[in-house]
């Protein structure tokens, strides 16, 4: 069996790189990106059609404030599939700060075990 060596980075590393890259994708946004809701209201087809080409979100604004963000399906789909290893990663960091760990060798042992349940 071929050992597998994994590095544990601390959660604050991860939420830094995960910040940092929203700010990249923030400060990059054009003007063309930014659209009122009376573009949006007149062109939806187009918007939408742009959006899945694009794959980056446009900003709606109302009365000259943002007001919401759309984005393709797909983006939408890869964000959340995100947030969730985060927050897996977040209670493995707080397990692991609270103790709550199993030594390697119990853990195969544990899983062998529920892999061939006793006969």
């Amino acid at each position: 069996m071929e050992a597998v060596r994994m590095e544990v980075l601390p959660i604050k590393a991860v939420r830094m790189e995960v910040v940092h890259m929203e700010m990249e994708r923030d400060f990059s946004m054009h003007p063309k990106q930014i659209k009122p809701i009376s573009y949006l209201k007149a062109n939806a087809a187009q918007v939408l059609q742009h959006l899945a080409q694009s794959r980056s979100p446009i900003i709606i604004t109302q009365n000259g404030e943002a007001k919401a963000v759309l984005q393709d399906v797909d983006s939408y789909h890869k964000t959340q599939e995100t947030l969730a290893l985060l927050k897996m990663l977040a209670l493995g960091q707080q397990q692991v700060a609270s103790g709550e760990v199993v030594p390697l060798e119990e853990a195969v042992q544990q899983l062998k075990a529920k892999r061939n349940p006793a006969k």
